[in-house]
């Protein structure tokens, strides 16, 4: 069963061997970006990639990034990606969480094929909680939300290494 948690009782699932500095890029060219570096909210509205744009990817398992792999992602203020409630119908996504827990947690799921996801591979976020996919709503110059139950057009991330 998923659940919230307090910073105090959080694990943090860190392999410093298994962390990448990535951006995901939306299908129509927006960058994902934590608002002020983070603190809060997250939206789709970057033309190209900085410090705002860039997250810490952390593999949990370690070693090359797989299909079907949980990570964290964290934005440059060291907060956490969170889908809000899991992940939901009216589940939003912030960079606000200063420890990772269930709702902290996504499975990268790479499109159109199976095994490691290199850079300039396509993939989508799902919920560790709820299976819903982290969407850019209009395909970016938006909001970002986590409430999709299967991935299209607009819940698919080219990855940008750095």
């Amino acid at each position: 069963e998923c659940s919230n948690v307090d910073s105090d009782d959080a694990t943090i699932y860190v392999d410093a061997a298994g962390d990448s500095l990535v951006s995901l890029r939306t299908y129509y060219g927006w960058y994902i970006s934590a608002v002020g570096g983070g603190g809060g909210a997250v939206n789709a509205t970057a033309l190209s990639p900085g410090a705002f744009e860039t997250f810490t990817l952390m593999d949990l398992n370690g070693g090359q990034l797989e299909s079907g792999d949980a990570v964290n992602l964290t934005c440059s203020s060291g907060h956490y990606l969170v889908a809000e409630e899991g992940g939901g119908p009216n589940s939003v996504v912030n960079c606000n969480r200063t420890a990772a827990g269930d709702w902290e947690r996504f499975f990268v799921i790479k499109i159109g094929g199976s095994g490691t996801v290199y850079p300039g591979d396509s993939l989508a976020l799902k919920s560790y909680c709820t299976g819903y996919y982290v969407v850019a709503e209009g395909g970016g110059n938006g909001d970002v939300n986590c409430n999709r139950t299967s991935p299209a057009q607009w819940e698919t991330f080219v990855y940008v290494g750095h």
